[in-house]
């Protein structure tokens, strides 16, 4: 991943964090932190109402030994509309496609590959040989090395690789603390509009309650703390530095992890994911952080950098509407090297 150590330098320790509390009502608080923090990435005194968004980003991470990385756009139609779409080049005419969205009340994913089985697409990103029956118990193993899940026939568009390339920060081995796959993918919309415009879809309704401030370890610089809660269990903590009124970082608990087919023991300690966030600059009024990196207890396993960003673009209510499958799969270039 490049440069993680500018997001290391603000990825706070949540853990070994002290809480200084202050004499103000919490929710009082919560909104003036906000009220700054929003002026600070869209100031509408000064600019249109933001209605719409369009985003250009890769996303980098490791599964197995292999780096992969992943072209992602992200198109919101505010209060309630959002789609993420992920394109995997996985080789000489094998690609996966991926969508999720949010419309209004109701969540959907999609995946599809571009050529070939999902199969053979997913053993391309793995960086495994073409599949042989000559060794069916050594091709187990070598999907486990490689961090791919069982193979399973009922599912022929995306399967579990699909469904990862779909989640945002997802972590394999880890379970995730909303109820569904559905709520999964409004509480991962609302943690990066979070972190990107400390707002969330209206989908979610949430709260805000000021914690008090947070130091971090490498040069003392604090965070005003404000705890995040919603329905479906939503659960987060956003940090922001009170001097620029930008976000830090992003935290939540994942949940204990599992092991095997059984999940860990309801004593298991919980998961910690972190979204820090960096590289502020503004592009027509807007101010937004160019680089995403998420941790799992404190070790970086996904970075998201954007590439282009675009203000209030044409965006029509029926782009979000639910698809069983990707009709059209976006056409998967050739990388170089």
């Amino acid at each position: 991943m490049r440069s993680i150590l500018s997001a290391l330098a603000l990825a706070l320790s949540v853990s070994s964090v002290a809480m200084e509390r202050q004499i103000v009502a919490p929710d009082t608080r919560a909104q003036e932190v906000l009220k700054q923090a929003r002026a600070t990435i869209w100031d509408e005194t000064k600019s249109p109402p933001l209605q719409s968004l369009s985003i250009n980003a890769s996303r980098r991470f490791t599964r197995g030994e292999r780096q992969v990385e992943v072209e992602m756009t992200l198109e919101a139609l505010f209060p309630d509309k959002f789609l993420q779409t992920d394109a995997l080049y996985a080789g000489v005419g094998l690609g996966v496609t991926t969508m999720r969205g949010v419309n209004g009340s109701q969540a959907w994913f999609a995946s599809e590959s571009s050529a070939g089985t999902a199969e053979a697409a997913k053993r391309a990103i793995a960086g495994l040989p073409a599949e042989s029956n000559s060794n069916p118990s050594g091709e187990a193993a070598k999907r486990a090395k490689a961090g791919l899940p069982a193979e399973s026939s009922s599912n022929q568009s995306g399967g579990g690789m699909g469904a990862m390339l779909g989640e945002l920060g997802g972590v394999a081995g880890v379970r995730p603390p909303e109820q569904s796959k559905e709520q999964s993918i409004h509480a991962g919309f609302a943690r990066l509009m979070l972190v990107w415009l400390c707002a969330t879809p209206s989908s979610l309704s949430v709260e805000f309650t000021y914690a008090g401030q947070a130091v971090a370890q490498a040069d003392g610089t604090k965070a005003d703390v404000l705890n995040v809660t919603g329905t479906n269990n939503f659960a987060a903590r956003l940090f922001i530095n009170p001097q620029t009124h930008q976000v830090l970082m992003l935290s939540y608990k994942a949940g204990s992890r599992i092991r095997g087919a059984q999940e860990a023991s309801a004593n298991a300690a919980e998961s910690e994911v972190r979204w820090a966030v960096s590289d502020y600059r503004k592009v027509d009024g807007l101010n937004l952080p160019r680089q995403l990196v998420i941790f799992l207890d404190g070790r970086p396993i996904e970075e998201v950098i954007i590439k282009k960003v675009k203000i209030n673009p044409s965006l029509k209510p029926n782009k979000f509407e639910r698809q069983e499958t990707v009709e059209e799969p976006i056409k998967m270039k050739k990388r170089k090297g």
